[in-house]
């Protein structure tokens, strides 16, 4: 049923502009209807104020209510993927104030289908390097995943422009995992909920291939465990992550 409703929206530009307009409503009556608490507040203060460049990653599961703390007076640039469900994001991401730049990694299995991922990365380095104050968005185990398994990307991207990574997460104690290969969790209106921003992680100052491997662990080891903690504020269990492909 879920499969068939997806090919649906991805098939008409009108249904996903009407899907984009319900999804902005759903997100907004989740963050207006449920007690939200703050982890991480003093992050969340830094990023809000508009100072400083930051890389802020979020696994792609736990996107839901990102978009209802990108405001005040904060820049972003969320790095979304070209294909039809990264059009719907854009939409709905859109309604809350945030640009998107297109793009993703290559999927393992279509090695030869080029994503944008390259253009997209330069676009999100020039951000960071040319705009003072600015946050680049992006899911750092998508869009195919595995499962909370941190790609190259982020760290490299971090590396290169010196901007600190800022883990960030949500949970919710009531709500649902969809069967998706990112374990997409849902929101039930007028529940309890935490929201999490990690600490700051700074790049280390090497660009060599083992300085950004081990910073890529350490952004992969910090996102997870601000996720556990956040679920288990709420009582939900954590999905463990995927194993790499062999």
């Amino acid at each position: 049923m879920l499969a068939e409703a997806l090919r649906v929206v991805r098939g008409s530009a009108l249904t996903r502009k009407l899907v984009a307009a319900l999804a902005a409503g759903y997100i907004s009556l989740c963050r207006r209807t449920c007690r939200w608490e703050i982890l991480g507040s003093e992050t969340r203060d830094l990023l809000r104020s508009g100072r400083g460049r930051f890389v802020l990653a979020i696994w792609h599961g736990r996107l839901l209510m990102v978009p209802t703390e990108m405001s005040g007076d904060t820049r972003v640039r969320a790095i979304v993927s070209r294909n039809n469900d990264g059009e719907l994001i854009t939409k709905v991401v859109g309604r809350f104030g945030i640009r998107t730049i297109r793009g993703s990694t290559r999927d393992r299995r279509k090695p030869d289908l080029d994503k944008g991922g390259r253009e997209a990365f330069r676009a999100g380095l020039q951000a960071l390097r040319e705009e003072e104050d600015v946050i680049v968005a992006l899911t750092p185990d998508g869009p195919r995943g595995p499962l909370m398994r941190c790609q190259h990307g982020v760290a490299t991207l971090s590396v290169m422009s010196g901007a600190s990574v800022v883990p960030w997460t949500f949970s919710v104690r009531h709500g649902r995992f969809l069967g998706s290969w990112d374990r997409f969790l849902l929101v039930r209106p007028f529940s309890r909920g935490v929201v999490a921003y990690g600490t700051p992680l700074s790049p280390p100052a090497e660009r060599t291939a083992e300085a950004i491997e081990t910073y890529r662990l350490e952004i992969e080891a910090a996102i997870t465990a601000l996720t556990r903690a956040a679920d288990a504020r709420v009582g939900r269990a954590t999905p463990e992550p995927g194993p790499w492909p062999k």
